[in-house]
């Protein structure tokens, strides 16, 4: 049994603990590598009236320059098992502080199939169905079977069934005011072990029509997803970024038909019935002429209009303040509504 005290800090430097290495302090902060310490953390704030933020690798949120006036944990719960196997699946339960690309380079090597389009997504395992993370073609929804929450008002570990987390695109039940109460502690997923791969996507399906790959194997997958991104994302060497920060535009079909009337060329996907997906890359490129765009020490990438990205000594002030200009001048010349995938941590003006 685990009895190892937790280490409580004050006034810890979150800068360097996220991608965009912007923002504050965090007033008290704490590592955690097991439930029973956990729950000592949740019991430190509880008592005191803090609010909690659980960080994981910091790689989709903006902290505020004046920090988190309350207790951040650190999720570093780790480890994978796998249970329940049969000749065509397999459960594979992993800690929400495993590195996600980790797991999936360690599932690839083991030749279980459903995440391999998931390759080199920054983050931890904890934060993949918070996001339903999704890339070329397949979300973490497709594979997750159930996750594991501390609930902070009851004190207990639950279950919560995939149906029951409430998917949905960049989406999930973990985002909502009742989910703020759960703070996840491992995700199961159910992966398949005969070949199922998805090669649909469309820079997926060039890259490897380019390359004379007809018959690609789950490393092939991974190797062109790797390289896809590498091109396309900019380094976390060279940049403070988040990758995408917003969300590509769904709205009504009627809705579309009278924005295509205004711009023919617009593309446009299939989202769920009723509704349609636009690309909001395209959107910037094409009709707001956003990429490559600087305002100081932050600007829109050039390689890639969705992603943001912080030069030097960037604040992250400046990073919202640009955000925000994006989400008016898309309003102002299509009247479509920008959503920000990343989270906001602390307050902004």
């Amino acid at each position: 049994m685990d009895v190892t005290p937790i280490e409580i800090s004050e006034n810890t430097p979150l800068k360097l603990l996220n991608t965009f290495k912007t923002g504050g302090n965090a007033c008290y902060f704490v590592d955690v590598s097991t439930i029973k310490q956990l729950i000592q953390a949740v019991s430190f704030a509880q008592k005191r009236s803090l609010p909690i933020f659980i960080l994981g690798e910091g790689s989709n949120i903006l902290i505020s320059d004046e920090g988190f006036d309350g207790l951040v944990i650190r999720m570093k719960i780790s480890g994978i098992t796998f249970q329940n196997e049969t000749e065509e699946k397999i459960e594979v339960r992993v800690g929400a502080g495993e590195h996600w690309d980790f797991f999936v380079e360690h599932m690839v090597s083991k030749g279980l199939y459903g995440i391999e389009n998931l390759s080199g997504i920054p983050g931890s395992v904890g934060a993949a169905p918070v996001q339903n993370i999704g890339a070329y073609g397949v979300e973490a929804k497709d594979s997750i079977l159930f996750v594991d929450v501390f609930d902070i008002e009851d004190t207990k570990i639950k279950k919560i069934s995939s149906p029951d987390c409430n998917f949905s695109y960049r989406d999930s039940i973990f985002k909502t005011e009742k989910g703020k109460k759960y703070i996840i502690v491992s995700v199961t997923f159910l992966l398949k072990k005969h070949k199922n791969l998805s090669t649909d996507y469309r820079d997926l399906a060039l890259y490897l029509k380019e390359r004379d790959i007809t018959h690609p194997s789950l490393q092939d997958i991974r190797n062109a997803i790797l390289e896809i991104r590498k091109q396309k994302l900019p380094s976390l060497a060279d940049y403070g970024t988040a990758g995408s920060f917003f969300k590509n535009i769904i709205i009504q079909d009627r809705e579309f038909k009278l924005l295509k009337e205004r711009f023919p060329k617009i593309p446009s996907f299939l989202a769920e019935v009723g509704k349609v997906k636009i690309p909001t890359a395209w959107v910037f490129d094409n009709i707001c002429n956003l990429k490559g765009l600087r305002e100081g020490n932050v600007g829109v990438y050039e390689r890639q209009a969705l992603v943001l990205v912080t030069f030097g000594n960037a604040t992250s002030l400046e990073v919202k303040n640009l955000s925000d200009f994006i989400i008016e001048e898309v309003k102002k010349k299509t009247g479509l509504l920008l959503e920000r995938e990343v989270q906001l941590v602390g307050m902004f003006d």
